[in-house]
């Protein structure tokens, strides 16, 4: 395994070691989003850091509030700021924005941190990112009404980021989902894959090429793409624009070596997820001059990782009473 590949993957085992010992009474969605969180930035935990803005989470957002879903995952997000309070404010700020309906949405919380994450050093006008915002997900619910859902909002502001036009990401979207669905039969993942695609400028055949020759590639090796997480990391992985075959050494690689650590094998793990992380480190090595990439990663994990979090909330008030 590469050095720096083996560096980013220790530090992202280690902070997951840590975190659970921070966050002593979390979940393991957030243990594993944390984790990936820090080692995107190339830091170690800081418990400090984190008790900081868990006291400052407790003081400025209600116990009713819709955030409260993702209070671990939004702390840990805020203890990698210099100033967690201004972050906080200015996310609640967005998200207020865009929380205009009469239904809230977790997945607009989720939005509002993309949003907030990619303002921070940018004079972005917020009114005129919601409106591409709005034209993005409006088309993509009139082409597919039935598959498209809220859990579709991250991803059109992941696209209304892009310096692209309207009219050119819609384009590029439409495109790749066409192709995609040559071969791949699910149409929710067919489409988050097509909007992950449509952040770069390379022609729609040769992305989707790209995510072909990669599928194929891990199906021999053994590794099956089988839920959402992958199939939108195989775009993220294809959008790198390095040599396929390297791409897929370096997953294996990884994916071998976290299946070898404790906690990080099949259970509670799984192949699935353990593929998913794996991609994502080399996705995110390979990815460091790309802001397209690591806020494409950050919008897939988050994403993903909130539909398990409502699902086991959920689950858990059943059982009880009621986490560049």
């Amino acid at each position: 395994m590469r050095k720096e590949l083996k560096e980013k993957t220790d530090l992202f085992i280690s902070n997951k070691k840590t975190i659970k010992k921070v966050l002593k009474f979390d979940n393991e969605n957030t243990y594993l989003l944390g984790s990936m969180l820090y080692t995107i930035e190339g830091k170690t935990i800081d418990e400090n850091k984190i008790k900081e803005a868990s006291k400052i989470f407790k003081e400025k957002v209600s116990l009713f509030s819709d955030f409260r879903f993702l209070s671990g995952s939004i702390i840990v997000r805020m203890s990698l700021e210099k100033n967690p309070k201004a972050y906080l404010e200015r996310l609640l700020k967005i998200y207020d924005k865009m929380n205009t309906g009469i239904f809230s949405s977790i997945y607009k919380i989720v939005a509002a941190i993309l949003m907030c994450d990619n303002n921070k050093d940018k004079d972005i006008d917020i009114d005129s990112l919601i409106e591409k915002y709005n034209t993005i997900f409006q088309d993509m619910k009139e082409k597919h009404p039935i598959i498209t859902t809220s859990s579709d909002i991250p991803f059109a502001v992941l696209l209304s980021l892009s310096d692209k036009k309207e009219k050119e990401i819609i384009k590029d979207v439409n495109e790749c989902y066409e192709l995609l669905t040559e071969r791949f039969s699910n149409k929710n993942e067919v489409q988050s894959l097509s909007h992950i695609l449509a952040l770069s400028d390379v022609k729609s055949k040769e992305k989707v090429d790209r995510v072909f020759e990669i599928y194929d590639l891990l199906k021999e090796n053994k590794r099956k793409c089988s839920n959402s997480y992958n199939f939108q990391f195989l775009g993220i992985l294809a959008i790198l624009g390095k040599n396929v075959n390297d791409i897929v050494n370096d997953v294996i690689e990884i994916d071998n070596y976290l299946g070898c650590q404790k906690g990080l094998g099949l259970w509670p793990f799984g192949k699935a997820t353990r593929l998913f992380f794996s991609s994502f480190i080399v996705a995110n090595v390979n990815g460091n001059s790309m802001n397209s990439s690591k806020t494409a990663i950050l919008t897939s994990t988050l994403t993903n990782l909130v539909v398990e979090e409502i699902l086991s909330t959920i689950l858990i008030m059943n059982i009880i009473l009621l986490d560049d």
